[in-house]
C-alpha cells in the first residue's frame, strides 16, 4: 500500500468536532477498482470539515490502474498492514470507509482486527452483493 497521508485542510472544523474525537480517532479510506483515492476527494474534505477528524488514505496500486508487484497481498497480511499504517499515524481506532473492491479490505480488517475499528461505512458494497447472480455475473 502507498499511504497518500492525512488531510491538511486549514478549515474550520464543526463546533461538535471535540465531541466526535472522543469516540473515534480518525478515518481510514479504502477506495474502490478505478483511478485510485482521487474520485474521493470531494467527500473527504466534506468529512474532515465536518468531524476534524484525520484521515488516512490507502492507495492500493493493484485496483489502482497502477503497475505493481505480483505479489499481492492476502487477507491476513492486508489487515496487518492497514493496522500497522493506522499505528504509524498514530490512529488507535478509526471508522473505515470503503467503495466497492475496498468493501473486501474492510471484511478482511474486521476479521483480523476488531478492536481498532470503530465503525465501517461501505459504499456500493461488491463483499455483500456478490452472492446476487447478477452482480457476480457483471464482474465477469
Amino acid at each position: 500500500f502507498k499511504t497518500t497521508g492525512t488531510t491538511s485542510i486549514k478549515e474550520e472544523r464543526s463546533s461538535s468536532s471535540a465531541e466526535r474525537n472522543a469516540t473515534s480517532d480518525g478515518i481510514v479510506l479504502v477506495h474502490g477498482v478505478g483511478v485510485g483515492p482521487l474520485p474521493y476527494l470531494d467527500l473527504l474534505t466534506r468529512i474532515y470539515k465536518s468531524t476534524g477528524l484525520p484521515i488516512l488514505i490507502l492507495e492500493v496500486p493493484y485496483i489502482a490502474l497502477r503497475w505493481s508487484s505480483p505479489d499481492i497481498r492476502g487477507p491476513d497480511a492486508t489487515a496487518s498492514a492497514v493496522t500497522e499504517a493506522m499505528r504509524v499515524v498514530g490512529m488507535e481506532r478509526a471508522t473505515i470507509v470503503s467503495h466497492s473492491f475496498g468493501t473486501f479490505m474492510t471484511s478482511w480488517i474486521l476479521r483480523h482486527s476488531l478492536e481498532n475499528v470503530h465503525s465501517v461505512v461501505m459504499i456500493d458494497p461488491v463483499c455483500l452483493q456478490l452472492a446476487r447472480a447478477d452482480v457476480a455475473f457483471a464482474a465477469i
